[in-house]
């Protein structure tokens, strides 16, 4: 057997006996009335609110958070959600959003100050639980580790999201309904099924699976016959109905049930069904380095480790030599199901007996923990782990009262939870000192790291330079700053998903850019990498924007955190078009670095046509130390000029390290070739490598000859064969005075070597 699940087996069989022994002592502890309870959630709550009061400012998620309060300000104006504006989420967390907003204005601080207290209520409701088998110290002991688990759950306990809001409101329900088990009086099954159909109405798959966990609790746990337990379950499962009910007819009124119906229902089962999201890491074999999950690092890794610590511990011995940091990683991704499969076998062996609260209690917790492990639904990264860790962590609570008579057991769990507090702590200061610049804004101030508060202050400071009714969009998922800024959403789509189950989005987003060509454009190349590119899950779009828009001002390129390109209208001219040419007679070769002769390639196979930010272009499949050239023969006449531009790839523009790439522009004539352009450029490591470049050449010294026009793109030794590295916008022949490049720039010499500054950017 392999050593990683040996020592599995050995470390579930003693949790498994922990479980059973620490409910068997449990169950003479004698009841306590639920005010008791009630005093240590309320100690708990004020303690870890007042803890992350200092730094409920800090930090500025883009996508989640930001759709949130933009739609919950909307709310405000009249707007109505799935509407005007769509989510996959239930309407929970955005009328809750929007109250608050109603009475203390909308803002980021009403925002991070309810996040804060939604986590507050959920380490209350922890704290309760944690009553049924803890002492008072023990208590204490949980929710102190609590605090140092926020820190590690960054970033979706840390910003107002419905996830958060769905786990707070699933736990006081579980709560409520544990307390059922030991009492004859239903109301705290009514009030437990109240708080599960808020969780419900906040987010469908947890608030869904808590509530059928909870409603099967009460029918095969709790004292008296069968009889009265589902009578408890059925108050429990009457108040569900009809707080979800309620909601549904409220909808129904506002006339918008069949848009949350096809939005929040439909959309997220296609979803789920067409996406190929991230999956949970294989756990074996276990302390091998695991090319998947290093290939997604940023997501499977903690948030908050690898923002100041990413470079470091990717280059670190223990990183590239060995496994360790991949084994504990997957450990923390199959804890939950390890701990829930521990806790189901310990409570089928206490259940044998007749079970005391405690026992039936941790059994509630079991299925608690099942419902939120289904509930995980891809994707399974880091962020939505860590939400959904709170059943665990209570499953391990529950094993306190067996470390009472382990000699030095408790000692040791208080320096272990002292010393990850203290790694906690020392994570969070320094989160704080560095996201310490302030951003102000329309809607009250945060605050961030230098850099990024710097790319804030240029977009904001720019869309402020415009109307309040101007629309804006933020693409592909930025609609925080039309919440910042105060700035009305163009369309209906807040944001792009790579999955859209509505085939007419693109459209409606076109048209909405036609109707208002007054529009702010900005577009944002910080994207999350394992979404994929707006071009491959947004083509109709993105090709209209290539057509109909180029790249104009340039916010925040001292970061790659949070870079914007601001759009500015410029309608690409396809007049003369040397595509047809291309298609029909172009030939591709290949010729090594200091060799006279080339080979001939495969046009299909070497020559890509390809839509890249903002422009229609063609790319050639590089070949290390070796020039890959296409060649299209052309006849052209006196007063006819090449119109092109070229560029490394926008999309990897912020790219720490990028190959170099040469590109070289040709005339070959008579068996002569005359370079007329010839440029190195290294986009990730020279910010002013990071643009277009635009070409407007005179053919008249070629005219009524027949030449090839030499497209080439080179790399160096070392760098591997790519089609996303540089490429060329699609060449035109046009006559003088005819339209020239489709961004302004003065063209270079008609022969020779350009000169520096010749081909100019395009803005």
């Amino acid at each position: 057997m392999a050593p990683g699940r040996a020592a599995l087996g050995v470390v579930s069989r003693v949790a498994v006996e922990a479980m059973s022994r620490a409910s068997s002592r449990a169950r003479s502890t004698p009841y306590r009335p639920a005010g008791l309870d009630l005093a240590v959630g309320a100690a708990a709550f004020v303690t870890t609110f007042a803890i992350q009061l200092p730094f409920v400012r800090h930090h500025a998620p883009l996508l989640d958070e930001g759709v949130i309060l933009q739609m919950a300000a909307d709310i405000g104006h009249g707007k109505v959600p799935y509407r005007d504006a769509v989510h996959y989420a239930f309407p929970g967390v955005f009328y809750l959003t929007a109250a608050v907003f109603e009475i203390f204005g909308p803002s980021v601080e009403a925002a991070r100050i309810l996040a804060a207290s939604l986590f507050s209520v959920a380490a209350a409701a922890l704290a309760m639980m944690s009553r049924w088998w803890c002492s008072r110290i023990e208590t204490a002991f949980f929710v102190a580790f609590l605090l140092g688990y926020r820190v590690w759950a960054f970033p979706h306990w840390h910003m107002l999201n419905y996830s958060p809001m769905a786990v707070a409101l699933a736990l006081v329900a579980a709560w409520l309904v544990g307390e059922q088990l030991a009492r004859p009086d239903r109301r705290w099954a009514v009030a437990g099924g109240i708080f599960a159909g808020l969780a419900i109405v906040t987010k469908q798959d947890s608030g869904g699976a808590t509530a059928a966990a909870l409603g099967i609790g009460l029918v095969i746990l709790g004292h008296g016959g069968i009889r009265q337990r589902i009578r408890r379950a059925l108050a429990f499962s009457a108040a569900v109905c009809a707080v979800v009910t309620s909601c549904l007819l409220a909808v129904w009124w506002a006339g918008y049930l069949e848009d949350l119906v096809r939005e929040a229902i439909y959309g997220p089962l296609y979803g789920v069904a067409n996406y190929n999201y991230l999956r949970r890491p294989d756990l074996f074999p276990l302390f091998a380095q695991d090319p998947h999950l290093r290939q997604n690092i940023f997501s499977y890794f903690p948030q908050i480790l690898m923002a100041p610590y990413g470079a470091r511990i990717t280059a670190s011995w223990i990183y590239t030599q060995t496994g360790l940091l991949d084994a504990t990683v997957k450990l923390l991704y199959h804890l939950p199901w390890i701990v829930l499969l521990c806790g189901a076998v310990a409570s089928a062996r206490s259940l044998r007996q007749p079970a005391s609260p405690a026992q039936q209690r941790r059994t509630l917790v079991v299925l608690l923990a099942a419902a939120f492990l289904l509930a995980f639904n891809p994707p399974r990264d880091w962020v939505h782990l860590l939400v959904l860790y709170p059943p665990t962590l209570l499953l391990l609570a529950s094993t306190l009262p067996w470390l009472r008579t382990r000699r030095f057991a408790r000692p040791l769990l208080a320096l272990a939870i002292l010393a990850f507090l203290l790694a906690s702590s020392h994570l969070a200061i320094e989160f704080r000192h560095r996201q310490s610049q302030a951003v102000h804004t329309e809607r009250g101030t945060f605050y961030t790291e230098p850099a990024l508060a710097d790319s804030f202050d240029q977009v904001l400071a720019a869309i402020g330079r415009t109307s309040p009714t101007t629309p804006l969009l933020a693409l592909p998922y930025h609609p925080f700053l039309n919440f910042l800024a105060d700035r009305p959403p163009l369309s209906r789509y807040l944001f792009l998903w790579p999955v859209e189950w509505n085939t007419g989005r693109d459209r409606e987003i076109i048209e909405a850019l036609r109707a208002h060509p007054e529009a702010t454009v900005l577009y944002s190349l910080s994207q999350l990498l394992h979404l994929g590119s707006p071009r491959e899950f947004a083509p109709e779009l993105f090709g209209y924007l290539a057509d109909n828009y180029a790249i104009g001002e340039r916010y925040g390129a001292s970061t790659p955190q949070l870079t914007f390109f601001r759009l500015r209208t410029a309608r690409a001219s396809h007049n003369g078009s040397l595509v047809p040419a291309i298609r029909e007679r172009a030939t591709v070769t290949k010729r090594k670095k200091n060799h006279a002769s080339s080979e001939t390639l495969s046009r299909r196979e070497f020559l890509h046509f390809v839509t890249w930010p903002f422009r229609r272009a063609m790319t050639l499949e590089t070949q290390p130390a070796a020039e890959v050239a296409l060649r299209v023969p052309v006849v052209p006449r006196r007063g006819d000029r090449l119109i092109t531009a070229f560029s490394t790839n926008p999309e990897r523009w912020q790219d720490t390290f990028f190959p170099p790439v040469d590109f070289r522009l040709a005339v070959a004539s008579a068996g002569a070739e005359d370079t007329l352009i010839q440029r190195a450029m290294r986009s990730g490591a020279d910010r002013a490598d990071r643009k277009w470049i635009d070409v407007s050449i005179d053919l008249s010294p070629w005219a009524d000859q027949s030449i090839e026009l030499i497209f080439a793109i080179s790399t160096r030794w070392g760098t591997p064969p790519s089609s996303e590295l540089g490429g060329w916008a699609l060449p035109r022949i046009v006559a003088e005075n005819a339209d020239g490049a489709d961004g302004a720039g003065a063209p270079p010499p008609i022969r020779g070597q350009t000169p520096p500054g010749a081909a100019a950017p395009s803005g």
